[in-house]
């Protein structure tokens, strides 16, 4: 399962939330969602995904919870929806999921994260075939954050070609959400970790480069930083961007999976934490 936090605001005040989105339950992929109220510590049900998704990305931006790819029922997913968390009369709560738009390549074992409210992605993978994908996809929330065309790409999915679990048949209002294609991971990996940050920095820690039993996971880690024009007052800084991802220090021992969160709560984030586990037998 995935999870993510977010706030809901009602009649009452705000509470905060952690959600449990989907996921698997003895080999069965399910669209159950679950969510625990911090300030009660009790777990409730919430809305049920359109399409049932296990080894997804989950991220949050304001009040809407994102999932994003992942492995269907039937196949890789490359679709995204979405739940609003705030503005329904009682509960604060949203009645469904609502598509938002396809990225560049149907996957799952990805790493999924938020920088701050403006923008959501999706990074790397396990694809259809036999190898990690380095495919980073952007989905831009803000109308306000203009970004260079020159580095962000369209995504060039065709959500009408895949026989998978989508859920649903995409309509023409779908497809005009627009997901945009990032350059591509140094390193491919799958069940890896990533982060964002406010001032539109990306990282994605550890994971696995492969299924060869004889690789183990890896320590690297990498950062790009999202090519948007910003002004202070969101946050960003303004014209600074790159046009590849970087290496940054590698991890104190490789995972064969991490994750990844950042402490946001102020405008400048000071850390991200990292956690691995299922490190090799040599490490």
């Amino acid at each position: 399962t995935s999870g993510d936090g977010v706030t809901d605001g009602d009649s009452s005040g705000t509470s905060a939330y952690v959600y449990c989105v989907g996921g698997r339950n003895r080999g069965q992929t399910v669209g159950v969602v679950e969510r625990l109220c911090l300030e009660t510590l009790t777990w409730s049900r919430a809305p049920r995904l359109n399409a049932p998704r296990g080894s997804h990305g989950v991220a949050a931006a304001g009040n809407v919870v994102f999932a994003v790819g992942g492995g269907g029922v039937r196949s890789n997913l490359h679709d995204a929806e979405a739940l609003r968390v705030e503005g329904t009369p009682g509960d604060g709560l949203g009645s469904s999921w609502e598509p938002r738009g396809f990225v560049s390549e149907a996957r799952h074992a990805v790493a999924a994260c938020a920088t701050g409210d403006w923008a959501i992605y999706l990074i790397g993978g396990w694809g259809d075939g036999d190898s990690c994908t380095g495919a980073a996809d952007a989905l831009i929330l803000d109308d306000a954050i203009s970004f260079s065309d020159d580095v962000l790409g369209d995504s060039k999915a065709d959500p009408r070609s895949l026989k998978g679990g989508r859920g649903w048949v995409p309509s023409d209002a779908d497809l005009k959400t627009r997901w945009r294609s990032l350059p591509r991971l140094s390193t491919p990996r799958k069940l890896h970790a990533a982060a964002g940050l406010r001032d539109g920095r990306l990282f994605a820690f550890g994971g696995r480069t492969s299924d060869d039993p004889n690789v183990g996971p890896t320590d690297s880690a990498e950062t790009f930083r999202v090519p948007t024009q910003m002004s202070p007052t969101s946050g960003g800084s303004s014209g600074s961007f790159s046009e590849s991802w970087k290496p940054v220090s590698p991890l104190p021992a490789g995972g064969a999976c991490a994750c990844a969160c950042v402490d946001d709560a102020a405008k400048r984030a000071d850390a991200v934490y990292v956690l691995t586990w299922g490190a090799s037998s040599g490490g």
